[in-house]
C-alpha cells in the first residue's frame, strides 16, 4: 500500500543521515511497527575483521592452553602473549616483553577496542599462518 511505501523511503532517509559508513539497512518488523528509523546492517551482524587480523587472531586462539582465574594464556610467534579471558570473552594481546603494555583487545562478535599492531606487524600477519609462524620470519617485523 501507497502509505507503506511512503513510511519506508522516510525511514531510509532518517537511517541514511544515521548511517555514514552506508551499510546496508534493514528494516525490522518492529521498527516498522514503532516508526523507528532503519539499523545499519553492521549493527547486528559480527564485526568486519582484516585478513591480518583474522589471521593474527587465529594464531593467538591456537596458542591458548588450559590456564587459572578464568583465562587461557599462549605465546605465539615467539613475541606475543595472548591472554582470553573466559568470562568477558575478550582476547588481549600483549608482547612477551611487556614493554608495549597491550598492544590489541577484542572482544568475540565485536571490533577491536585496541590496536597498536604496526603495519609492518599486520603485513607479517597477512603472509600464509606456515609462514608467519616461523620466529625467523617474525624477527623481519623489528626491521
Amino acid at each position: 500500500d501507497r502509505r507503506k511505501e511512503i513510511f519506508l523511503e522516510a525511514m531510509r532517509a532518517v537511517s541514511s543521515s544515521q548511517n555514514p559508513d552506508n551499510y546496508p539497512l534493514k528494516l525490522t518488523e518492529e521498527n516498522y511497527l514503532v516508526g523507528k528509523p532503519m539499523v545499519p546492517e553492521k549493527a547486528t551482524s559480527p564485526a568486519h575483521r582484516e585478513l591480518w587480523e583474522k589471521k593474527m587472531i587465529t594464531l593467538a586462539l591456537n596458542s591458548l592452553a588450559a590456564g587459572s582465574d578464568g583465562q587461557r594464556k599462549g605465546v605465539f610467534a615467539n613475541k606475543y602473549l595472548a591472554i582470553h579471558n573466559l568470562e568477558t570473552d575478550t582476547l588481549s594481546i600483549e608482547d612477551t616483553t611487556l614493554e608495549r603494555g597491550t598492544i590489541y583487545e577484542v572482544q568475540r562478535g565485536k571490533a577491536s577496542t585496541i590496536n597498536s599492531f604496526t603495519a609492518t606487524e599486520q603485513e607479517m600477519f597477512a603472509l600464509p599462518l606456515e609462514m608467519n609462524s616461523h620466529s625467523r620470519d617474525m624477527a623481519q617485523c623489528e626491521r
